[in-house]
């Protein structure tokens, strides 16, 4: 089985898995009946490793942490994911070939949810604080209002005029 494992640096066998797929660099593609490194994967994390991935032959992928987004994705294209149990890729092959190491699954099927997802935040909205201003002559008060927002965009500005 051809396995891929997101790492730090490329130490060979002895790399250290990366704790979060998402933001890894660079991944090992090993044999896991030779434990040998195959191929060495370089990854821009804002592209996503998904085609890089694939198109390797990746049979599975053993990681630290996995966003659900991620995990469906891998899952779409016929990958199984492993969660690591220990820090190195040697470790780690060890010990899927004596116990095995735990299966993730995807509990939410992202196509029956359609595109929203569920997450949790708290909307900091910069309001844009449009202040009048109250200038008694000629009216050429300009305000500065700095609106803080809810979430929305939903600012308050009060502008001060001069009084010239």
């Amino acid at each position: 089985m051809k396995i891929c494992f997101p790492v730090v640096e490329n130490q060979s066998i002895e790399s250290r898995v990366h704790g979060r797929f998402g933001t890894a660099k660079l991944f090992l593609l090993v044999d896991s009946d030779t434990r040998q490194v195959e191929h060495v994967i370089p990854c821009d994390p804002a592209d996503g490793p998904f085609w890089n991935l694939s198109t390797a032959g990746a049979d599975a992928v053993v990681v630290g942490n996995i966003g659900a987004r991620s995990l469906f994705e891998l899952e779409r294209r016929g990958m199984k994911v492993f969660q690591a149990q220990k820090s190195t890729v040697a470790d780690n092959l060890e010990s899927m070939a004596k116990s095995g190491l735990p299966e993730l699954t995807d509990a939410v099927d992202l196509d029956e949810v359609g595109e929203t997802g569920r997450g949790r935040g708290v909307g900091f909205g910069a309001g844009a604080g449009f202040g009048a201003g109250r200038g008694v002559r000629c009216g050429l008060g300009r305000g500065s209002g700095r609106g803080r927002g809810t979430g929305r965009g939903a600012g308050l500005g009060f502008g001060r005029g001069n009084r010239y």
